[in-house]
């Protein structure tokens, strides 16, 4: 059944009101379609941020698809982080991918130092390469995985090019890489990064398990941004529920900023008073 057929079939048997909404939901997703081929035939995209532009490279329609998804749907959330910095900050990106956040916080705030966290081998040199060819000074890139240990661990590589699909597991597999795990107090024990004012973190599932490894580390933090996978959290052996427990057991105040089918964003914060 062609396009045309099925708009008429709707029209008849469902009437206007929903005719009308699936024109628009059609619309919609071909401009989204041209969008994606657009990006990924001019190899790049650049995005607005108030007075700065972040450009980035894209290096095929995945790329495109994840770079797009971010500037549609995570403003608001990009905006609330931007709210909770200020000069002199240090912002960790844990999950950094592509480098959406960590290009935008360091562009609007060239004196807030960023850490990015990502082991994906190829993720991590494509956020490089974007970090390059935005000249930005102030981010550093760390090639490996925050949890609550330190030791290695497997890295599922897709097969597809979709960098935030990524996720650490622990059988060895074919399809898994292995890469450097650390805890965010052993980094910053041992001088290798200073302690975060502000973090994001979204490692599809294995939240908790950083956020467990940073109890000292979010002593002095005021805000986490958390993007909760209650799906995914279970294959790391907690809830959703556990890890929001955990939160307010350290003294943080918990909101939900943007919540979708599968997942959601979370706030936690806590006045300076009572940070560190």
């Amino acid at each position: 059944m062609n396009i045309v057929h099925r708009a008429v079939r709707i029209l008849r048997e469902q009437g206007i009101t929903v005719f009308v909404r699936a024109c628009l939901a059609y619309l919609t997703g071909l401009r989204h379609r041209f969008r994606v081929r657009y990006y990924a035939w001019k190899k790049t995209v650049s995005v607005r941020l108030g007075q700065a532009t972040v450009t980035f490279t894209v290096d095929g329609q995945d790329d495109a698809v994840e770079l797009l998804y971010a500037m549609e749907t995570e403003q608001p959330l990009l905006q609330a982080m931007m709210e909770e910095l200020g000069p002199g900050d240090t912002f960790w990106d844990v999950g950094a991918n592509l480098g959406f956040y960590s290009l935008a916080v360091a562009t609007v705030f060239p004196r807030v130092q960023v850490l990015s966290f990502e082991p994906h081998p190829v993720t991590a040199r494509k956020l490089r390469d974007n970090i390059s060819l935005n000249r930005r000074v102030n981010i550093r890139v760390l090639e490996l995985a925050l949890a609550d240990f330190d030791g290695t661990a497997g890295l599922t590589l897709p097969q597809s090019q979709k960098h935030g699909q990524a996720h650490l597991v622990f059988a060895a597999g074919t399809t898994t890489r292995k890469v450097r795990v650390l805890t965010a107090d052993s980094l910053i024990s041992t001088g290798a990064a200073a302690r975060p004012d502000v973090l994001k973190i979204d490692v599809e599932g294995a939240e908790l398990l950083v956020i467990r490894g940073m109890k000292q580390a979010i002593a002095q933090c005021r805000t986490i941004f958390c993007e909760v996978h209650p799906a995914q959290s279970t294959r790391y052996g907690y809830t959703a529920e556990e890890l929001l427990e955990f939160l307010q057991g350290q003294g943080f105040q918990l909101k939900r900023l943007l919540e979708r089918a599968a997942t959601f964003h979370l706030k936690a914060s806590r006045s300076q008073e009572t940070a560190g």
